[in-house]
């Protein structure tokens, strides 16, 4: 599982919630995370993790059942954190987290690609990741674990969702329990073609809302719709760049 979801950071204090690194700066997640004064101090996001009581994380993978270890987790403090000005709790629920440095990228950190739209794939299979710390049945986990998801029904979803706001989020459902945490990043596999060749690449479909609670679930998880999203991200990272894009900061939109 190292491998397959090397892009997502999670919050050192109590591991409450997690994010999405989306360049070498920023990492996206839920504005209920950070949108009180005191969520913000000291606040430090942690990447590379997998085993969160381990501080080298291994796995023993492959035909001869041979054992792969992963660079150390480490901390990286946040500088900044933009909130959408909009926010209600309910409604875009998005934030970016500003680093204090930049990170550099290898096989076990690495950004996500962002869509290219809001438009939403209903056949495809979407995924995430996390230690299950909202958990709502079972406990967290010490290991991140993925959890498969399908796009749910127009009415089950409107059930969970202000009225009139349908375009700013996408509900999924799981057989069985999902591991899921607030923040977290609801992500698909695209095969991309070009140049007469093609590649699979993973992008960021959307951020579990804070509105994501054990009283509301009822098989339906609500995410804030990314690709909604698209010109609020760019825009912040401009201004927040004065008004330039460079290479630490330009995301990946394929």
């Amino acid at each position: 599982m190292i491998y397959l979801n090397p892009f997502y950071a999670e919050y050192e204090t109590k591991y409450q919630c997690t994010g999405t690194l989306i360049s070498a700066e920023y990492v996206l997640t839920s504005a209920g995370c950070v949108d009180e004064v005191e969520k913000r101090v000291n606040l430090t996001v942690k990447l590379g993790e997998y085993d969160l009581e381990s501080d080298v994380d291994c796995i023993f993978a492959g035909p001869n059942d041979e054992m792969f270890c992963a660079k150390p987790s480490y901390d990286v403090k946040v500088a900044e954190v933009l909130v959408h000005e909009a926010t209600d709790n309910r409604l875009h629920d998005i934030a970016l987290l500003k680093l204090s440095e930049p990170v550099s990228f290898d096989e076990w950190v690495s950004p996500i690609c962002l869509p290219e739209s809001a438009a939403i794939v209903q056949s495809a299979t979407y995924h995430s990741a996390s230690w299950n710390q909202n958990t709502c049945e079972d406990g967290s986990r010490r290991y991140k674990l993925l959890s498969n998801h399908s796009i749910t029904n127009a009415t089950a979803c409107d059930r969970h969702l202000p009225a009139g706001s349908a375009n700013n989020f996408v509900c999924v459902s799981s057989v069985g329990q999902p591991f899921v945490d607030v923040g977290g990043a609801l992500t698909m596999t695209k095969t991309i073609v070009s140049n007469g060749g093609s590649r699979s690449v993973d992008e960021l479909v959307g951020v579990l809302s804070s509105t994501a609670t054990c009283a509301n679930y009822e098989g339906v998880l609500v995410y804030t719709k990314v690709g909604h999203y698209l010109e609020w991200i760019q825009d912040k990272l401009v201004n927040v760049n004065n008004s330039s894009l460079d290479e630490q900061t330009e995301i990946s939109l394929y």
